[in-house]
């Protein structure tokens, strides 16, 4: 559905990095290691601005960072579908999902017994007025792409169908990059409005919201009456927002942070890694180029194709990367579904067609934009 609008230059795979205050007790490198899980407490997570720290708003249907922001959004309404390791699908909010007429309908069905942390019954209903408000979104993380002509209604007390107009064996999968996973309080939502309930949502995942403030901080407190029983862990969950890796990395120092999520400048990693722990989680996404094709000059293949050719990623991948993670010609990151690391046909390096191409089309002149994160500066200018 993406190729539609543009095509994507895949360069280089991208490492989820997450470090995190050790607890308990000690290793052989002299510093702590945690231990299991234990009930109670808080903790507090730091977030880069120009990511994952950076939210608009957490209504499901509007939160145009809803990608980024997935740790906020999943701690407050949990998911339908979680992705786990290996690609394997965990049901959460969903027991299933059955397809019939030849994947062209699908039938989810939802957890009985659950509710809201505003006391209302997590229904079919509810779902399916989730989905129906998703699939009218302009946010782009609408799943009205991937399922044009979407019908949803509600197929008994705990079940909801969608009907297709064309077949989708890969129906739960795009569940898990889109906005219909996260399912919003319909009760809180009427009552509020949708500018309040952006600033407050109200979701039945393990926490709630006390308080946020937009792309700062946000404060979380358990949710008793979570339907995992023996979950959350912690009493309480804030997120912070940080300037940059650095700025993370003496928060940690200053104790004023137990995780920080994100971190992609390698020479930090390995600092970090002498005062705390560094989780290296496979990534989902790699680094890629999205080239424009409904305008020039990416319009026409060969300037797509005088890209590819003109770029040589192995410099880049050990002068900003120190050759930390592999690269991938796919779509997705070993951690995602669908993993391809090599493409049959992928254009090589080669700058005489490069020039080639370049010369036929008449110039190529364009602007290139990424979020505010030094490595990804350092990328895109590379």
């Amino acid at each position: 559905m993406r190729l539609r609008l543009m095509s994507t230059l895949t360069i280089c795979l991208c490492a989820l990095s997450l470090v995190l205050a050790a607890c308990g007790g000690s290793g052989s490198n002299g510093s702590s290691q945690p231990t299991g899980p234990h009930a109670g407490g808080s903790l507090t997570v730091l977030e880069g601005a120009g990511y994952s720290g950076a939210w608009p708003g957490l209504d499901p249907a509007t939160n145009t960072s809803g990608a980024a922001d997935q740790s906020q959004m999943n701690a407050i309404f949990g998911q339908l579908f979680e992705l786990g390791p290996g690609g394997k699908i965990i049901y959460d909010l969903a027991t299933g999902a059955t397809p019939s007429n030849g994947n062209k309908t699908w039938t989810i069905n939802i957890r009985p017994g659950v509710k809201f942390t505003d006391g209302s019954p997590f229904t079919a209903q509810v779902v399916a007025w989730n989905i129906q408000r998703d699939l009218a979104s302009p946010c782009t993380c609408s799943p009205k792409a991937g399922w044009p002509g979407a019908k949803v209604c509600v197929a008994g007390p705990n079940s909801v169908q969608v009907s297709l107009a064309i077949p989708d064996g890969a129906f739960v999968d795009q569940f898990l990059d889109s906005n219909a996973n996260w399912i919003a309080s319909q009760q809180s939502y009427n009552r509020m409005g949708e500018k309040a309930f952006a600033l407050k949502p109200v979701g039945a995942g393990p926490f709630e919201v006390v308080s946020d403030t937009l792309s700062s901080e946000l404060v979380l407190k358990k949710n008793p009456n979570y339907w995992q029983q023996g979950r959350p862990y912690l009493n309480s969950l804030t997120f912070k927002t940080v300037g940059s890796d650095e700025a993370a990395y003496e928060a940690m120092l200053a104790g004023q942070g137990q995780v920080y999520e994100d971190m992609s400048t390698p020479d930090l990693l390995s600092q970090a890694a002498k005062h705390f722990t560094v989780v290296n989680q496979q990534g989902t996404s790699p680094y890629d180029l999205q080239l424009n094709t409904a305008i020039k000059p990416f319009n026409d293949i060969r300037a797509r194709q005088a890209i590819y050719y003109a770029t040589n990623f192995a410099p880049i991948l050990s002068k900003v990367f120190h050759n930390l993670y592999p690269v991938v010609q796919g779509f997705t990151g070993p951690g995602g579904l669908c993993y391809q690391p090599t493409v049959p046909g992928y254009p090589a390096y080669n700058l005489n067609k490069a020039r080639q191409l370049v010369q036929q089309v008449g110039g190529i002149s364009i602007t290139l934009g990424t979020i505010s994160n030094l490595v990804a500066e350092e990328t895109t200018e590379a």
